[in-house]
């Protein structure tokens, strides 16, 4: 309904390096910003939540969950190979949560629902326990939110070997299609200059990619300038 809304990590004792107390929670705007609503039903120590709202306009979020160490039982770090991908979503009965796919290992995840109802997740994706990139593959898992019980379909959108970072997602104003943009390095020249990419991408069961149809002003941007994004 474009009001303002924000989900965001709570750390019981304010020190994230212990994360077993961490928690998510939600608030939104509306004469004011309502008390902090707290995810509930959620795997342990949750990280990087990502907020949109579907057609009924309740909130989705998607989040990592860190891997467990199989010495110490407790959470580990929650970025790239030890992180887990996980999706909640409110409705009148309340939080509920699932994992995205079978033991998608991910982090940064960015999450838009198209006016469809289909929710698409852009995440940094390193495979599952053997053959990941360590540079981190662009990702995306769709799911029709319409379903009683949300199936979420996975597949990479990049797979170049470089390192890829800073991804972003955004709705077209053109046909509401989703945009996807991150930056790229040459894995074999990381401190040279990065390279910036596109997908837009036609959210179909199969995830099949658009033809391309993205132009930047910039395509090796620096730190701070302005890029304009065409799209046809």
């Amino acid at each position: 309904d474009g009001r303002p809304a924000a989900a965001w990590v709570r750390d019981a004792d304010g020190n994230l390096g212990t994360a077993e107390d961490r928690s998510l929670v939600f608030s939104r705007l509306i004469d004011r910003w309502s008390a902090p609503e707290l995810l509930t039903s959620l795997p342990a120590a949750p990280w990087t939540p990502a907020l949109d709202f579907d057609r009924d306009n309740q909130p989705v979020v998607a989040f990592v969950v860190p891997r467990a160490d199989p010495r110490t039982g407790r959470p580990l770090p929650a970025d790239g190979t030890a992180g887990l991908l996980h999706a909640a979503r409110r409705s009148a009965a309340g939080w509920r949560s699932q994992p995205l796919g079978r033991e998608i290992s991910g982090e940064r995840p960015a999450l838009r629902i198209r006016p469809d109802n289909h929710a698409v997740v852009i995440y940094r994706a390193f495979g599952r326990e053997a053959g990941f990139n360590p540079g981190g593959e662009v990702a995306a898992a769709v799911a029709d939110l319409a379903e009683p019980e949300p199936r979420w379909s996975a597949a990479a959108l990049a797979a170049n070997g470089g390192l890829n970072v800073d991804l972003a997602a955004d709705l077209s104003p053109v046909d509401g299609g989703t945009l996807v943009f991150w930056e790229h390095r040459d894995s074999a020249r990381a401190e040279g200059e990065p390279v910036m990419h596109g997908v837009p991408q036609r959210w179909e069961p199969d995830l099949a990619v658009a033809a391309p149809g993205l132009s930047f002003s910039r395509s090796e941007p620096r730190p701070g300038e302005g890029v304009e994004v065409t799209v046809w």
